[in-house]
């Protein structure tokens, strides 16, 4: 597991956590913390091709206090962050959620209040502002709002004016909101979020979707004997193994096909993954 010495220079950071979110800076800095109520500092590793990943990893793991690692040790920074934002959308353009807030409203300001929020686009500078703190449990993720906050953002929108950042003095109350969601894990045993906020998202994995129609396009080769599997090793100047890892997909359940076809696959489905599955008993040869 790569940490890179930025943890002192985040928490430090961290530590005027209500001042107004910078763009550079991760949405979640110094609000989301693990199953076991333990910080978690955004970070990053390099992959062999020099792709960086971005993590929230949990401060037991930094700190090696074992005796307070919880199960969710990192998870992918983009996913929760885009996890969150498509939180707030639903959240705030939900009717019957929403509309449970408005009791500081007058009947005539709520419709408008609702009218307006169908066509508002929010920002990650307002979440920061009106998240006090994300949790990431095993199935769960619990969102805590400044309720405070949040009545001073219904009431901007109305006035057509921008958001007040409250004192913390002024915060006393908060909206514990939650989600059941199922995890997967991807680079280097980072969480990522598959869940209803998630089905939304097309995923188009274009190699994995090239494989799978090479996969049809050579069995059809091979059934109208246009090929044969010597060919193909010949032709494409590859093993023999490669040529039946490729046959392979083409005997993947219809459904999942399609899924991986349109982008509805889970998140951390890989080639690799699908790769691994028993080679092909096609008898083509």
């Amino acid at each position: 597991m790569e940490i890179f010495n930025r943890t002192q220079e985040i928490m430090a950071d961290n530590r005027t956590e209500r001042k107004e979110y910078k763009p550079h800076k991760s949405l979640l800095s110094g609000k989301i913390f693990d199953d076991r109520d333990n910080y978690m500092s955004p970070s990053w590793s390099t992959g062999n091709k020099g792709k960086k990943y971005r993590y929230y990893i949990s401060q037991a793991i930094i700190r090696r206090e074992n005796n307070k690692t919880g199960k969710i040790t990192k998870i992918s920074l983009p996913e929760i962050e885009q996890f969150i934002d498509i939180w707030f959308v639903e959240f705030l353009q939900g009717k019957n959620e929403i509309f449970k807030y408005f009791d500081g409203f007058a009947l005539s300001k709520q419709k408008d209040i609702l009218d307006k929020l169908q066509r508002y686009n929010i920002n990650r500078n307002t979440e920061r502002i009106l998240i006090k703190k994300v949790q990431v449990k095993e199935t769960e993720i619990t969102l805590a709002l400044y309720k405070e906050q949040l009545d001073e953002f219904l009431l901007a929108l109305y006035e057509g004016r921008e958001m007040n950042v409250l004192p913390q003095e002024n915060l006393k109350e908060e909206l514990v909101l939650s989600k059941q969601y199922r995890i997967g894990t991807t680079h280097r045993s980072a969480r990522i979020i598959i869940g209803s906020a998630y089905d939304k998202a097309v995923n188009k994995d274009k190699v994995m979707i090239a494989q799978i129609l090479k996969s049809h396009k050579w069995t059809k080769q091979l059934l109208d004997g246009q090929i044969t599997i010597k060919g193909l090793i010949t032709r494409e100047r590859v093993s023999e193994r490669y040529v039946y890892r490729v046959l392979n997909l083409a005997l993947l359940p219809p459904t999942l096909t399609t899924a991986i076809l349109e982008g509805r696959q889970e998140p951390d489905l890989t080639l690799a993954k699908l790769e691994k599955l028993p080679l092909s008993s096609i008898n083509c040869k």
